[in-house]
């Protein structure tokens, strides 16, 4: 039988060899593969802001493959790329110097939620409303399933009231007719 010195002396030259022997060769861990793909799509959530706020829509469609879906509550059906594109265009000519500044991104597996704000000034007819000179603040929350460096779906949930009243509009009850 050894002494306890005598098997602590082992045990400390075996931990010494193995520390010695450098990473097991093999594939990564699987953590550092997801950590690596949520990494890759979060980064493509902000390629599509970027590009968007920089008017390079060619961009924003190689992001957005030709099955892309997006999602609004509140409306039956769902938008394809032609209507973003034509969504963009629209906004951006009532508020040319709109900016998304990115103030948290999440991202687990193929899904990104994004909370982001939109600044911008009222400078040409938006919905019925004349061009105000206000300078607007959107806040947003955003869903992206990210396949292969595109987003395929992507779910838009944005403050349009709030939009809309500080350009003007009022919120007023339904009348009923009596």
């Amino acid at each position: 039988m050894r002494s306890l010195p005598t098997s602590l002396a082992v045990l400390a030259v075996l931990l010494l060899l193995i520390s010695c022997m450098g990473p097991a060769e093999g594939p990564p861990a699987a953590g550092a593969n997801a950590f690596a793909l949520a990494e890759e799509n979060k980064e493509v959530v902000r390629q599509v802001f970027a590009a968007i706020d920089a008017g390079n829509l060619d961009r924003v469609g190689e992001l957005l493959p030709a099955g892309f879906a997006l999602r609004v509550p509140g409306q039956p059906q769902d938008f394809d790329r032609d209507f973003i594109f034509e969504a963009i265009k629209a906004f951006y000519q009532a508020f040319p110097d709109n900016t998304h500044v990115i103030e948290a991104l999440v991202a687990e597996g193929d899904a990104v939620a994004v909370r982001l704000t939109q600044h911008a000034t009222h400078e040409g007819e938006y919905e019925g409303v004349t061009a105000t000179g206000e300078k607007v603040t959107i806040p947003a929350m955003h869903m992206m399933t990210i396949i292969d460096g595109q987003i395929h779906e992507w779910w838009a949930l944005e403050d349009n009231l709030g939009l809309m009243t500080q350009i003007g509009m009022q919120l007023v009850p339904k009348r009923t007719e009596e």
